[in-house]
């Protein structure tokens, strides 16, 4: 299993710092926060327990983060056993399976489970499928992809760009005496990959 390091924070919450990055070149961080029964009728752990989803009335539960950064930079929240998709697939709910009261040896469950989930990752990368998408963009446009500005090019992004990319051209105007100038061309330019 991956190393991992621990802060602790104020108000009752741990944020562990895994080390390293998974197949897909993700980084994730995890945040453990430490949750009591305020108690009453309105409580969540009483409509939990009313609506026979947990077995008793919990007086501590762990409540449980995950902040997975993908290699373009984006930040989602996967990885977690703690929760999982409802029964329609719409929507993320609780995993009353995983929905564990606090204790330190549940804690560990929780961040090992997660980071068994994080590991087990396969697949391409975000910059891999973009570049991918990039370059099927350019095909189906009959457009070069370069990483580098040609000396007298211009940048000209067009709304239908890809992520990360910029159409750029020669500097030539597009028509010529009412008709397309030959000598126009244009490319798509993908810095920093």
């Amino acid at each position: 299993m991956m190393k991992y390091e621990i802060e602790k924070r104020d108000f009752g919450s741990i944020w562990v710092h895994v080390l390293g990055k998974n197949a897909k070149q993700e980084t994730m961080t995890i945040e453990i926060v430490h949750c009591e029964n305020p108690g009453g009728k309105n409580s969540l752990p009483y409509a939990w327990y009313k609506n026979g989803w947990t077995d008793k009335v919990m007086e501590t539960y762990i409540g449980c983060h995950t902040y997975v950064h993908d290699s373009e930079g984006a930040c989602f929240g996967i990885y977690n056993p703690t929760t999982k998709l409802s029964d329609d697939g719409k929507r993320s709910v609780i995993n009353f399976d995983w929905l564990l009261e606090d204790t330190e040896e549940n804690q560990k469950k929780i961040i090992e489970a997660c980071i068994k989930l994080f590991e087990s990752a396969t697949g391409k990368s975000a910059t891999e499928k973009k570049i991918e998408h990039v370059m099927e963009f350019a095909k189906e446009k009959g457009l070069e992809v370069v990483s580098e500005m040609p000396k007298g090019w211009r940048k000209n992004p067009f709304a239908t760009d890809p992520y990360g990319t910029v159409t750029i051209d020669n500097d030539k105007p597009i028509f010529a005496n009412h008709k397309k100038n030959p000598e126009y061309k244009r490319m798509l330019l993908m810095e920093g990959v």
